[in-house]
């Protein structure tokens, strides 16, 4: 029992934490959107701890994950041989979706 109340409770909490970031994001109060975004994977990784007895899945060691970390810090090597920084990290940027989105 008390392990469906602990589940419960991150269902619920991640639920908050979802409905505050959406109605900061309608209402402009990046402060909070910042906060909630921080917020939201921390209590994830705390509700996988709890529900797997780990803080990462095993799902995150698919392939397409993993290349798509390779060809990310690629990208941060080559900034080494680079001469406009600004324009380097501005392409990391862009492509950290590569790691954001099989995630």
């Amino acid at each position: 029992m008390p392990e469906k109340n602990k589940t419960n409770f991150f269902n619920t909490l991640l639920f908050i934490l979802y409905i505050i970031f959406l109605g900061s994001v309608v209402f402009s109060f990046r402060a909070i959107t910042s906060m909630s975004i921080a917020c939201i994977p921390l209590a994830g990784l705390m509700k996988n701890k709890f529900e797997e007895q780990r803080f990462f899945n095993r799902a995150l060691a698919n392939p397409l994950f993993v290349f798509c970390c390779l060809f990310f810090f690629m990208d941060i090597l080559s900034l080494i041989y680079t001469h406009n920084r600004f324009e380097g990290w501005k392409n990391i940027w862009g492509k950290s979706t590569l790691i954001v989105i099989p995630f």
